[in-house]
């Protein structure tokens, strides 16, 4: 079906697919979703591009690279309204899937007892 939609349609669709799931609060794993062939559509175009790469930082789950990442293109991402309005809550959800990944995929249990603790200290800010 992708061959019978245009270019416009088909970035459209990327970009309504992956905002959605970084929005939806019940998406926590981004690895299915970016093996979504016709997503990668998205990465070709400079100013949807940005949507991509958070993609890639939620899926490694990594709170310091997003907040780098964030504090680099803030502005890009404040003109993107849907994720202007949910910033605080892509903030919270980063940090969710950071230590979801700690507790149940990490088997240092020092980095975890430390990423643990970075993690509610950053909490009791919200």
């Amino acid at each position: 079906e992708q061959n019978k939609l245009s270019g416009n349609e088909i970035l459209e669709i990327c970009e309504r697919t992956i905002l959605s799931a970084l929005v939806c609060e019940s998406i926590l794993n981004y690895g299915d979703i970016m093996k979504i062939e016709i997503l990668n559509f998205i990465k070709d175009f400079d100013k949807k591009k940005i949507l991509w790469e958070l993609i890639e930082i939620f899926n490694r789950g990594n709170v310091q690279e997003y907040m780098t990442f964030y504090e680099s293109r803030k502005n890009d991402i404040n003109s993107i309204p849907l994720l202007n309005q949910y910033v605080k809550n892509l903030d919270r959800k980063i940090r969710v899937i950071s230590l979801y990944d700690c507790i149940f995929f990490s088997e240092n249990s020092f980095n975890k007892q430390f990423i643990i603790y970075n993690i509610f200290q950053t909490f009791s800010s919200f």
